[in-house]
């Protein structure tokens, strides 16, 4: 029912490797010609092994293949697993991030805060992390862009993947942009012209990220508001600015910002 009104590409979140879930997920993802996230379990749970998780994400493209989706709209979360439980998870977790990236060529995601669960000092090693998982491949993942450590890691990331924005005054060149999406359960600040809720569009993995929106709010209730950091960073959206330090400075708010980073 959701899929049937929504207004632009949605992203479907999400699918397993289980036959009953593919059956069902995969036709309506191909019929409403939206993204899919593909999560690299089966019926057999998760694997701590990531060769069997690739094996896995493997499945799930060439299923979604035969129902005629491209790859570029498959988005795989190879499963962040706790460091602090599994002491070679993060290794493991860039290791099968080549892979996807290289030999599947599909987008990834992950819940970037997993790897730290139950840990110490969580801020420094998301931000370590994001920015490894970066350099690996890696094209978004969920977080928090209120938490500066993070957010300086995946700039930091940019930078050295030669983002055009990070680096404008260096004169780089061909960008890796950083998308942040934010989910509101209430109305966006008022000194915003209301408008469209903004139109997601896939790009092939050609060095381009796969969903770029264009800077833009809604002030309607439940609808998605994204911003581009890269025009916050370059001062040519101020409203982003205030928007973002409003978040920051209100005890009362009720907007829970989830941050997606494509940083292709």
């Amino acid at each position: 029912a959701g899929l049937s009104v929504y207004k632009g590409k949605p992203l479907v979140n999400s699918v397993t490797g289980e036959e009953e879930r593919l059956e069902v997920v995969l036709p309506l993802v191909k019929k409403y010609n939206a993204a899919v996230v593909a999560i690299s379990n089966d019926e057999t749970g998760i694997s701590e092994d990531p060769n069997v998780r690739y094996d896995v994400a493997k499945k799930i493209v060439e299923r979604a293949e035969d129902y005629g989706i491209p790859r570029e709209d498959v988005v795989v979360d190879p499963l962040i697993m706790p460091v602090g439980a599994i002491n070679l998870a993060g290794r493991s977790a860039l290791d099968l991030i080549i892979r996807l990236r290289t030999e599947l060529k599909v987008n990834t995601t992950c819940g970037a805060s997993n790897i730290s669960f139950g840990l110490p000092n969580r801020h420094g090693l998301n931000a370590a992390f994001l920015s490894m998982a970066a350099g690996a491949g890696m094209t978004s993942a969920i977080m928090n862009p209120l938490h500066a450590e993070e957010m300086t890691g995946i700039m930091g990331a940019n930078v050295m993947n030669g983002s055009r924005q990070q680096q404008a005054k260096v004169g780089a060149s061909v960008a890796r942009p950083v998308v942040v999406a934010a989910h509101s359960n209430r109305q966006a600040t008022p000194w915003r012209t209301p408008i469209p809720t903004s139109r997601l569009s896939s790009h092939r993995l050609d060095g381009r990220a796969m969903f770029l929106p264009e800077p833009r709010f809604c002030r309607r209730r439940g609808r998605l508001v994204w911003i581009s950091i890269r025009s916050v960073a370059a001062g040519r959206c101020a409203g982003a600015a205030r928007w973002m330090s409003a978040l920051a400075s209100s005890p009362s708010t009720a907007l829970h910002p989830v941050l997606t980073a494509c940083v292709v």
